[in-house]
């Protein structure tokens, strides 16, 4: 399994965050970061069950993600968002992607972590 993690600090609350992701477009997508491409949402929403389209760079490999959100919770110390794939691809590699928001005085801490599990591609060969 490949865990591949982030982590950044913006001073703002849970709850501005949280409106900016259910808010979320092209836009402020590739405002957020300049690795971010493109952004849409296929199903119209930002709420679980539905899917976006997301394209950005990790080091210099290119990812063109589908991906459905899972689960999204709010929690006493903040928030967090679960995605999957729903390329036939990723669904093989168990691509998953959680975004964390974890409140911390007047910031926030946000770790986000994206898995491959490679040894369930390995398995499926």
């Amino acid at each position: 399994m490949v865990t591949l993690k982030d982590s950044i600090e913006i001073k703002t609350t849970a709850e501005n965050i949280f409106d900016w992701f259910k808010n979320l477009d092209n836009e402020s997508f590739t405002e957020w970061h300049p690795n971010h491409k493109k952004f849409v949402k296929v199903t119209g929403g930002m709420d679980e069950g539905d899917i976006f389209y997301a394209e950005e760079c990790v080091g210099r490999v290119w990812f063109k993600l589908r991906l459905k959100i899972t689960r999204i919770e709010k929690r006493d110390w903040g928030w967090r968002a679960d995605f999957e794939s729903v390329h036939w691809l990723g669904r093989l590699i168990g691509t998953r992607i959680s975004f964390i928001v974890k409140a911390k005085g007047d910031i926030c801490i946000l770790p986000i972590l994206k898995v491959l599990d490679l040894e369930r591609l390995s398995s499926q060969v």
